[in-house]
């Protein structure tokens, strides 16, 4: 076990002998700054060592999200589409949460579980592109079935969670690898990205019932 400290306090002498004489091995005074700097100099000089491993830029990564949004879910070839139905739906004055990056899908972790799990909703933007899950629609899939999981939750509810949405000219029967998953959930159709009245008025409903806390079975 090794410790650090990086605080003003622990520049003091007697505090500096003490450590020298008692924890030689394992303590160290970090002079640098405080915490925060001994921090991102730690960062820095991990990735220095790792440099596959280091993450996006911050302004590349998804930003803006607040429990209860509403998440969509597309393939990166669908991004046009999928775009036009967050900005339709936010007009709307739906809260939205999409990741606008030209690379969607490609950072699948533990934080878009997570926002999927929170989420008040859950739009699958579907077309022929989320059709095969070895191919362009493989990340489109991972989300799918996470969000299956959640919509587990709602069993006994009227409450919806999971809205597929067709933006091309797929039919409901040629989803292929995930249409088990679509039946049972009423598809919409939003041609181009384009929500109709009542695809927006139920996305609606589900999230005002989010946010008055409707519990989950």
């Amino acid at each position: 076990t090794t410790e650090v400290f990086a605080d003003v306090g622990s520049l003091r002498t007697d505090f500096a002998e003490f450590l020298a004489h008692f924890s030689s091995q394992q303590s160290h005074i970090y002079t640098g700054g405080s915490p925060v700097e001994f921090v991102r100099e730690l960062h820095d000089r991990w990735f220095e060592l790792h440099p596959k491993g280091k993450p996006a830029p911050v302004e590349d990564m998804p930003t803006d999200w607040n429990p209860g949004c509403v998440f969509i879910s597309y393939a990166h070839e669908d991004r046009d589409s999928a775009v036009r139905l967050a900005d339709e739906l936010a007009k709307a004055n739906l809260e939205v949460w999409i990741d606008r990056r030209l690379t969607a899908g490609d950072d699948y972790n533990a934080r878009i579980r997570f926002h999927i799990k929170e989420s008040a909703a859950f739009v699958a933007v579907l077309s022929q592109h989320t059709n095969n899950e070895a191919g362009p629609g493989r990340f489109f899939a991972k989300e799918w079935y996470e969000a299956c999981e959640v919509d587990k939750g709602f069993c006994g509810q009227d409450r919806r969670f999971l809205f597929p949405v067709i933006v091309d000219g797929s039919s409901p029967g040629s989803l292929g690898a995930i249409k088990k998953g679509i039946f049972g959930n009423n598809v919409a159709f939003a041609r181009g990205g384009g929500p109709t009245p009542d695809l927006i008025r139920e996305i609606d409903v589900a999230q005002k019932a989010f946010r008055k806390g409707a519990p989950r079975a």
